[in-house]
């Protein structure tokens, strides 16, 4: 997945890696899809991933 990051917020809980505001820049994913996405990273302690 290709991807511009529009804005990064800071992370909110202890599990929190990442949280972004994205726009899709692939060929086929950007002209289906222009709205922007929120991509979160988490880590499960549980899963140890």
């Amino acid at each position: 997945m290709i991807y511009k990051v529009i804005k990064k917020d800071p992370a909110r809980g202890e599990n929190i890696l990442k949280d972004e505001i994205i726009r899709l820049t692939g060929c086929k994913e950007g002209k289906k899809y222009k709205q922007q996405l929120r991509c979160i990273v988490v880590w499960d302690e549980e899963k140890q991933k």
